[in-house]
């Protein structure tokens, strides 16, 4: 993604180049003025002010000229004074009547002269595609010179739903059909440029970050008008302008211009609320939190800071997080608060509603275009960094971000953010490995005190982060932890202390699938066995030989203790009443058996009198062989109940699988067992 910094000397050099073939080039008659723009059809002729403006009605200056001379050659008597004050007042209320009408009027343009603008650009500059852009663009910009609009008003007092509306609800419906199948046919490296350009001309005309005028300068329509339709048409381009809004920082985000870079994102993000929550946690979640993301988990030092919103503009920022996130809210759900008070995670499609949450559709999807270079990119709607810097910025001991309230506001959508992040990850943006190291590097970084002993935050979140990526990705994730076990030494033994302490309540999500919990133990197991053999595979340096082999033996403790409980957990309720059936139906069948052999050998023994050793033995024989082929007709009929009864468990509980398992066995076991029995008995009678 190309700098702030390239983007505008790009724009300066290819207008400059624009205004050099501009010079030379046989322009249609249409066509006039030393920058290229086209005069819209039935305007004056434009010429250049004093002040340095490029185009002015030949109206305007001939009113601007009549209204100096009057003002001059007028008498000085009182009667004349009261004349000339009552002509200025009707003059000033009139002004201000057309100023009003200018509101409520529709904007105006001929889409013919557009289409020809665009057609002729084409043509003449078919090697540059951001000068076509810009001559087109200049068009928008002219044809609305001299319309007025209270863009600051609208921003400032509207909500932005209504205020993003503006001031393209003002134009011809077939002007914008046209000019957005213009736009969105252009390739998006050009776009990315023209939009950086367009967003620098916007807040030029609105206050500095640090002034508070009563008369904002007028907006520039044809600019806002511009700028809407490229954003409208190419809604990645807010996604490619991230880089820029953050490396300003309080030009375009400051308290007084904070609302109209809102109104811009706006206008990618109307139908596509995702792309805002892309955009916002990339420029505006540092300027929030004051720090920036750490982008690669290989760099273990500490994130650089970042100039700090104020507290109006970071609660106005969180506002706008929470009407994207909107339609991820669960239903009237009641909060749930963990131990420190903060809102309780749960991770899952409980954070994001329903299932087919359309935030989570698009999160799978990632976003992805093609650069200059011909290279595919994919970004993820919420990069690893945006979760990990969250955890250690909000959760920390230490944590300065703001009051209460908005620690609070953004930790509720910390649950919704967490989920698109995990999305991401069959788009192939996401990287369940990245999101693991990055939380081991977060355990790594934390103070003594957040990590030593009692109950922490942090390590509750890193922790959550990790688990959810083994969910996600188990192979990468095990392949990752086992990979970087002797690097992440520190970080490892934390978050391993840490889930063996809370095992029964961090890792639920996760033990609620067989897969899960069978991911979870592996890696444990792996873990373990890394950790044990870490004093023969390592030689650290005798300064830090008893620290890393004790944090080795800790970390391979952890991993014991973790399996222990595993094995320990207990069946919910309805487990227990499942294997409760299962274990009466089981002494049903033993019971059965066993009343068959004894009644079957007393009927036996009544009427066959054994005439003679030979005989018995055959008969015998062949009452055994009977009875075994009954026992095995009996196992063969209750398999499939039993298979069927282990299927309705499996899908309600693995505790109950389990058991209809250990039923069959113990049936199988029964059918052995009276086979032997009879088999005894039968050997007995022979030798009696």
């Amino acid at each position: 993604m190309p700098s702030a910094k390239s983007n505008a000397s790009e724009w300066t050099t290819v207008k400059r180049r624009r205004e050099s073939h501009s010079n030379t080039a046989d322009v249609k008659s249409n066509i006039e003025g030393s920058n290229g723009a086209v005069r819209p059809p039935g305007s004056s002729r434009a010429t250049h002010k004093p002040n340095g403006s490029k185009y002015e009605d030949a109206t305007e200056s001939s009113l601007y000229t009549s209204t100096g001379t009057s003002r001059s050659s007028s008498p000085s008597s009182s009667g004349n004074c009261r004349g000339v004050n009552e002509l200025a007042g009707a003059s000033k209320k009139k002004k201000t009547n057309r100023k009003q009408r200018a509101q409520q009027e529709n904007l105006d343009i001929d889409t013919d002269a557009f289409l020809k603008v665009c057609k002729f650009a084409e043509e003449r500059y078919s090697h540059d595609a951001l000068v076509q852009l810009q001559h087109c663009t200049d068009y928008i910009i002219t044809a609305f010179k001299g319309s007025e609009i209270s863009f600051s008003s609208i921003v400032l007092d509207q909500a932005l739903e209504k205020a993003a509306e503006e001031p393209l609800q003002r134009l011809p419906g077939v002007f914008l059909k046209q000019a957005s199948a213009y736009y969105a046919k252009m390739d998006i490296s050009s776009l990315a440029l023209l939009a950086g350009g367009l967003l620098g001309e916007m807040f030029e005309s609105v206050a500095p970050p640090t002034t508070h005028t009563v008369s904002p300068p007028k907006a520039k329509v044809g600019v806002l008008v511009a700028l809407a339709l490229v954003l409208r048409a190419k809604p990645i381009l807010a996604l490619r302008l991230s880089a820029k809004i953050l490396s300003v920082g309080q030009q375009y985000s400051s308290q007084q211009r904070l609302p109209f870079l809102l109104w811009a994102l706006s206008q990618a993000s109307r139908k596509e609320p995702t792309l805002g929550v892309a955009v916002w946690v990339r420029a505006i979640l540092p300027q929030v939190l004051g720090q920036s993301l750490v982008q690669t988990s290989s760099d273990t030092s500490q994130p650089s800071p970042v100039q700090k919103m104020k507290q109006p503009a970071a609660d106005r920022a969180l506002l706008y997080l929470s009407s994207l996130l909107q339609a991820a809210a669960p239903e009237q759900e009641e909060e749930e608060l963990n131990y420190a008070g903060l809102p309780k995670w749960h991770p899952g499609t409980r954070a994001m509603g329903t299932p087919d949450n359309p935030l989570v559709e698009a999160a799978r999807r990632g976003y992805r275009w093609t650069d200059a270079a011909g290279h595919t990119v994919v970004e993820p709607v919420v990069p690893p960094a945006a979760l990990t810097t969250i955890v250690s910025v909000c959760l920390g001991t230490d944590a300065k971000f703001g009051p209460l309230r908005s620690r609070l506001r953004l930790l509720r959508c910390y649950g919704a953010l967490q989920e698109i992040a995990f999305a991401g990850f069959p788009s192939g943006g996401f990287s369940c490995a990245e999101a693991l190291l990055q939380s081991l590097n977060l355990a790594e970084r934390l103070p003594a005190k957040d990590s030593e002993g009692g109950k922490s935050p942090v390590l509750d979140g890193a922790l959550a982060n990790a688990l959810a990526a083994l969910e996600v990705d188990a192979e990468g994730a095990h392949f990752q932890w086992c990979g970087v076990y002797k690097m992440a030494l520190v970080g490892s033994a934390r978050l391993l202390r840490h889930l063996a302490a809370t095992l029964g309540e961090q890792a639920q999500p996760l033990l609620r699938t067989s897969a899960g919990e069978q991911a979870l133990t592996s890696l444990l197991k792996g873990l373990k066995k890394k950790y044990e053999e870490y004093p023969d595979v390592v030689e650290p340096h005798p300064s830090t030989r008893a620290q890393q082999f004790a944090l080795a033996r800790q970390a391979a403790d952890s991993c014991q203790q973790a399996l222990d409980q595993l094995r320990a957990v207990k069946p919910s309720a309805g487990s227990r009443r499942s294997l409760a059936i299962l274990a009466v139906l089981a002494l049903c069948c033993v019971a059965l058996g066993m009343y068959r052999s004894s009644t079957a050998g007393s009927w036996l023994s009544a009427r066959v009198p054994l005439p003679s050793r030979e005989e018995a033995a055959a008969l015998l024989h062949a009452w055994a062989q009977q009875t075994s082929t009954l026992a095995e007709i009996a196992r063969i009929k209750a398999a499939p109940a039993l298979r069927m009864l282990g299927a309705s468990l499996t899908a309600a509980t693995d505790v109950g699988a389990r058991g209809a398992h250990r039923a069959a066995e113990h049936l199988s076991a029964l059918q052995q067992l009276l086979r032997a029995r009879y088999q005894s008995y039968v050997q007995h009678a022979v030798q009696s």
